[in-house]
């Protein structure tokens, strides 16, 4: 995470902190909510946060948080099974490539992040790519094994 996806962060955990609960989400029944998460990560910490911080409860809604494999956490939410999603940049923009209207209110990660994981054979079987000394970065597009993006 860069510095500056570490201070907005950060100053978004402040705020949802420090900005309290309502007179009105204490005395009103909380609205019932479903968030998907596509994987539990690191990318998703602001809402394991207010997850642990009971920051749902405390502005008025009683969050349940669900893992939904992959592209199925942004899928739920268009078809209404869930309300909200913590997915990434490359889910929301398929989704918009594809015509679905949908309403970001943040992203975390200024750019896209990336693991790949391969089993020790694989890695020594596989050469490295070559990079051209005027490279400064590269890149690749797999959404999902098996994906249509």
């Amino acid at each position: 995470m860069n510095r500056r996806a570490f201070r907005l962060t950060g100053a978004l955990t402040a705020g949802l902190v420090s900005f309290g609960a309502s007179a009105h989400a204490q005395q009103a029944k909380l609205e019932e909510a479903i968030m998907a998460v596509p994987v539990v990560g690191l990318a998703f910490s602001l809402g394991y946060l207010a997850d642990d911080l009971n920051l749902w409860e405390k502005h008025g809604i009683r969050m349940k948080t669900v893992e939904i494999s992959g592209i199925g956490a942004m899928n739920s939410v268009i078809s209404g099974s869930t309300q909200f999603t913590q997915s990434s940049g490359s889910a929301i923009t398929r989704a918009a490539a594809r015509g679905q209207r949908l309403l970001t209110i943040v992203e975390t990660l200024d750019r896209p992040s990336v693991q790949v994981v391969l089993r020790k054979d694989l890695a020594a079987a596989t050469p490295a790519p070559a990079v051209p000394a005027t490279a400064t970065a590269t890149a690749a597009s797999i959404t999902a094994k098996g994906g249509n993006a």
